[in-house]
């Protein structure tokens, strides 16, 4: 059944924010595969940060990218983080689709009241469900008995290849990630380096942010994703220390640019890293294991070769090209499923989700600028201040 030609043919994907990342990077590309496979895809940011371009993401330039509300009807709508799920009643559509990428609770510290609303999003049971990681399909259907449909996630190969390293003084190891993003544990990454000697220390840092205490030899700030497999091939070792990913993206990217990787058991790594055979890998947060591994790296060069020659085999399973199952067949297992469109379903639950979601981002809001506020006021005045920003917040919260 060729469903892919029928009547099914506008797709929109709703992203958060225009932020580079691995997952929006993701996106794009299953985006372009779908419109290879003859759809009419569209994509729509809900929030943009004024600076990123859209066209320095991969595909960017073959994807419809339209601002958000400038269409409202289409066949089939995605959301893509769990905030675009409460959006999704913005828009009328057959198919509603949340494509997740991860646990996405786990983005959030323990008690922080997003995690009850990320929760939220996988209770709406005909909400259909693709996931990148085989993981999170089996924690989804465990936890929520969601159906979940699995499209892996690849690396173009055509710009993420193999160069040989130079001879070189110093070996060069890559820290890369959010520096003010509390799950990439990027502190982690520096102090498993700060007692290793005979390296040079590179830093991509997509915030911009870098600590004092960090000691890179060189910084690189809001780098295009464009220039990242010359980084990769530039350096010898990636530095992976997060607690947090869906997948884990630039340890496969360096693995296909012929480095070595040393990476934490974050959920999503399974699917490529063998501990030993292509990559070592520690428990999260045991830094001092993960020196010792780097040493080990540095010391012995017929390991890395080891390491790097199975990066590379690792790496060409995982080709966009050539990887299946596609997004494309998820829809069509979907369509399969439900012919009729889940929108009768999905609807009445989430309008009133959502409307209840948009409440709490306006007393975010609020409670964020009052936040700022006090954060502003000089330290005489902070004893008087307290009290008004105290009974301020005590009104807001008989409103919620």
């Amino acid at each position: 059944m060729n469903l892919k030609a029928g009547n099914y043919k506008s797709i929109l994907f709703i992203c958060s924010y225009n932020a580079i990342s691995g997952g929006l990077i993701a996106i794009f590309e299953h985006a372009y595969r779908l419109k290879l496979n003859g759809y009419d895809v569209y994509l729509t940011f809900r929030h943009t940060d004024g600076k990123t371009p859209n066209s320095v993401f991969p595909r960017s330039s073959e994807i419809n990218v339209i601002d958000y509300g400038q269409r409202t009807d289409f066949d089939i709508v995605v959301a893509t983080f769990w905030t675009t799920v409460y959006n999704l009643a913005d828009f009328s559509a057959d198919h509603y689709l949340y494509f997740s990428q991860s646990d996405e609770r786990l983005f959030y510290k323990k008690n922080h009241p997003s995690v009850a609303w990320a929760e939220l999003t996988y209770s709406v049971a005909a909400l259909c469900t693709v996931t990148s990681a085989k993981w999170l399909a089996y924690r989804l259907n465990s936890e929520f008995s969601t159906e979940c449909h699995y499209a892996p996630i690849g690396l173009n190969l055509s710009k993420f290849t193999a160069t040989k390293r130079g001879a070189t003084d110093k070996i060069r190891v890559l820290i890369e990630g959010s520096g003010k993003t509390w799950f990439k544990r990027i502190d982690d990454a520096f102090k498993t380096a700060e007692n290793v000697s005979g390296i040079e220390l590179w830093y991509v840092t997509v915030d911009g942010y870098v600590s004092s205490d960090w000691k890179p030899d060189r910084v690189f700030k809001e780098l295009p994703y464009s220039e990242m497999p010359s980084v990769y091939q530039s350096c010898d070792i990636l530095l992976k220390m997060s607690e947090v990913e869906s997948f884990g993206l630039p340890n496969l990217e360096m693995m296909a640019c012929g480095g070595c990787i040393i990476t934490t058991a974050f959920t999503g790594q399974e699917e490529y890293a063998v501990d030993g055979e292509n990559a070592f890998v520690v428990e999260i947060g045991d830094v001092k294991t993960a020196s010792h591994r780097l040493q080990q790296l540095i010391d012995n060069p017929d390991l890395r070769q080891k390491f790097a020659e199975n990066g590379i085999k690792t790496a060409a399973t995982r080709d966009w090209n050539t990887l299946k199952p596609t997004f494309a067949d998820a829809i069509e297992k979907i369509i399969i499923q439900h012919p009729a469109g889940n929108a009768k379903l999905v609807l009445p639950k989430l309008q009133s989700l959502s409307q209840a979601f948009r409440e709490y981002e306006a007393m975010q809001t609020k409670v964020e600028y009052l936040d700022k506020w006090r954060e502003g006021i000089q330290i005489r005045e902070r004893h008087f201040i307290i009290r008004i920003a105290n009974k301020l917040y005590q009104l807001l919260g008989k409103h919620r």
